[in-house]
C-alpha cells in the first residue's frame, strides 16, 4: 500500500498540476487516445473559438485534430503552443467560452414528450447556489429547490 502510494503521489507530482472543474486531468494525444467527458467539453469550448478549424469534431476521443485546434487556440491567446490542455489552457478556455448564452425558451416538457423539466440557472461562478424549478409537462411549477452545479470557479 504504502508503494502505490508513493507512486500515486510521485506521479501527481510529475504530471499533474491542478485543472480547473470541470478538468481533472491534462489532455494531450496518447496511445490510445484520451476519451471522455471532459475531451467533449474541451471540444465543445474550443469550437466557440474563432482560431479554431470549425471543423473539429466534438466526438469524445482527444485526437490530431483535438491537438491542432488546443494548439490553434493557445497561440491565439499567446499561450505556449503545444496541443496539450494543460492548466492555463483550460483556465482560459473556460474564462473565455464557458458562458452559452442559453435561455429557457418556455417550451413544455410535453412539447418534447416528456412529463416532466428541470430548470437551473447556471453562473459563471458555479460554486453558486441558485434556485432550480421542476415544472409538470405543461410547465406549472411542482417545486422550487436549491441547486449547485460544479465547474468553473
Amino acid at each position: 500500500l504504502w508503494i502505490l502510494t508513493f507512486v500515486c503521489v510521485l506521479f501527481v507530482r510529475i504530471n499533474g498540476e491542478a485543472m480547473p472543474a470541470p478538468f481533472y486531468r491534462a489532455l494531450y494525444v496518447t496511445s490510445p487516445y484520451m476519451t471522455g467527458n471532459d475531451v467533449i467539453i474541451a471540444q465543445t469550448l474550443l469550437k466557440r473559438d474563432a482560431a479554431v478549424d470549425q471543423s473539429l469534431v466534438v466526438d469524445g476521443v482527444y485526437g490530431e485534430a483535438s491537438k491542432k485546434a488546443t494548439a490553434s487556440f493557445q497561440s491565439a491567446h499567446k499561450l505556449s503552443s503545444t496541443g496539450t490542455l494543460d492548466s492555463a489552457s483550460a483556465q482560459m478556455l473556460m474564462d473565455l467560452h464557458s458562458q452559452d448564452g442559453y435561455t429557457d425558451s418556455g417550451f413544455t416538457a410535453a412539447s418534447m414528450g416528456y412529463l416532466y423539466k428541470i430548470h437551473i440557472p447556471v453562473h459563471v461562478n458555479r460554486s453558486v447556489e441558485t434556485h432550480a424549478t421542476l415544472f409538470d409537462k405543461d410547465n406549472n411549477v411542482l417545486l422550487k429547490f436549491k441547486a449547485r452545479t460544479h465547474g468553473h470557479r
